[in-house]
């Protein structure tokens, strides 16, 4: 619930929800799932734009992640691993402005289970995102098509999401043909914007 109150952006919800998970998650003993409590938080306080508490969250994160014994995971956390959590930091330090962190941690979570498609998609958007904005527009290009290719095998509304967002954020850019061809196999793909 945290995850989608920060992706609809209601960051303080989405604080308030990752706080509860993480009590519940001491509570319960489960480390890893504390970890993503904190990797929750941070990315609300990132959007929040509270960088101090934001980088207190992750480390509380990478703690708990290396407190956890994962061979005693519930089945259903499999998926939180090192690539996730290089993912969420991604995410964080992309929200703060930090692009060469962001880049950095959003090319780590690409070292993921191929399983995992629609992770993948978020992700390649994600570093794809990171480049458009640091005015590499081709890299981005590159990038976003195959979070594209990806995207068209789900049903997914915030892959579908992350690519309007990149389309839009490319659009100073829109003369390069690079841009312009990528942009327009997103509209035949995904149809016009609205």
């Amino acid at each position: 619930m945290s995850h989608q109150a920060i992706y609809l952006g209601h960051t303080t919800t989405g604080l308030d929800l990752a706080r509860a998970a993480g009590q519940t998650a001491r509570r319960a003993g489960v480390p890893v799932l504390t970890a993503e409590a904190h990797v929750m938080e941070a990315h609300a306080l990132a959007k929040a734009n509270d960088e101090r508490a934001c980088a207190a969250a992750l480390h509380q994160a990478e703690q708990a992640l290396d407190r956890a014994d994962r061979t005693t995971d519930p089945h259903w956390l499999s998926y939180f691993d090192e690539a996730y959590l290089s993912a969420k930091f991604g995410h964080c330090f992309h929200a703060l402005g930090r692009n060469t962190h962001a880049e950095r941690f959003a090319a780590r979570s690409l070292r993921m289970d191929d399983r995992y498609v629609r992770g993948r998609a978020f992700n390649l958007a994600l570093l794809a995102s990171i480049h458009a904005q640091q005015g590499e527009p081709d890299r981005a290009c590159a990038l976003g098509a195959q979070a594209l290719a990806l995207t068209t095998q789900l049903r997914s509304a915030r892959a579908v999401g992350y690519l309007r967002d990149l389309q839009a954020q490319l659009a100073p850019n829109r003369r390069l043909p690079t841009v312009r061809h990528f942009t327009g196999r997103i509209d035949a793909t995904l149809g016009p914007r609205r």
